[in-house]
């Protein structure tokens, strides 16, 4: 559902060829340091969360105008990627409370593949795309950092 809709939405921006405000979906969170921002599976969308019938029905209950909730907030630190919390439009939950037989934090291990991290929004640029301080593209395996790269940029690359 969630693949629709970002793709309905992408469509109908590029045929009618204007802006369109709606509110932002809400996205998987990522700490890093002393910097705050989104980080996204490099295919697309949502990190995956592990199973749990707690979850399911939390995301059934979701009444909100972002779609994408819950959500995980994670903090990349000592070479790993962990869950901290999770999030949703009413604040944040928990990790025991939907996910009990997990430590909180956990390390993130149900995560393989690569990632992309956006962090310390600064400004738009001419093409109204967001610049951030820094942007991270992260290669994971079972909740280790393989390898990362980093892209830092500042206010000169504003509009």
């Amino acid at each position: 559902m969630r693949y629709l809709f970002v793709f309905v939405a992408a469509v109908a921006i590029n045929t009618l060829g204007a802006c369109a405000w709606a509110t932002e979906p809400l996205h998987d969170g990522l700490i890093y340091g002393d910097k705050k921002g989104s980080i996204f599976p490099a295919e697309c969308c949502w990190l995956k969360l592990p199973d749990s019938e707690a979850l399911t029905s939390m995301r059934r209950a979701e009444n909100c105008s972002a779609i994408g909730g819950p959500v995980g907030e994670y903090r990349y630190q000592e070479g790993k990627l962990w869950l901290i919390e999770l999030r949703r439009c009413g604040g944040t939950v928990p990790l025991r409370e939907v996910f009990p037989d997990l430590p909180s934090p956990a390390v993130a291990v149900w995560l393989t593949g690569d990632y992309i991290a956006k962090l310390n929004w600064l400004c738009h640029d001419k093409e109204y795309r967001g610049v951030y301080e820094l942007e991270l593209k992260l290669h994971v395996s079972q909740g280790n950092v393989v390898s990362v790269s980093e892209r830092r940029r500042d206010k000169s690359d504003c509009k």
